[in-house]
């Protein structure tokens, strides 16, 4: 995929990294979260999208969160 180019690592912990990336085709500043072995480990899988559906359900609602924009 090169719709995303990487800038830099902005959190590292035992269970994911979150990178600030910019959107090649919009120049939109963005970040991408990606879970340390998440592939392995289904309950990791399951409790990022609850989150995500929490997420989508208050981005309306809350000043701080910003667009998802895309998961899988």
């Amino acid at each position: 995929n090169e719709t995303f180019a990487i800038h830099a690592i902005t959190t590292v912990s035992g269970q994911a990294t979150v990178y600030e990336a910019y959107n090649i085709h919009t120049d939109e500043r963005v970040a991408i979260k990606l879970f340390n072995d998440s592939d392995k480990n289904e309950t990791v899988r399951e409790a990022f999208n609850r989150e995500l559906k929490i997420l989508t359900e208050t981005i309306p609602e809350h000043e701080f969160i910003l667009e998802i924009l895309d998961w899988g």
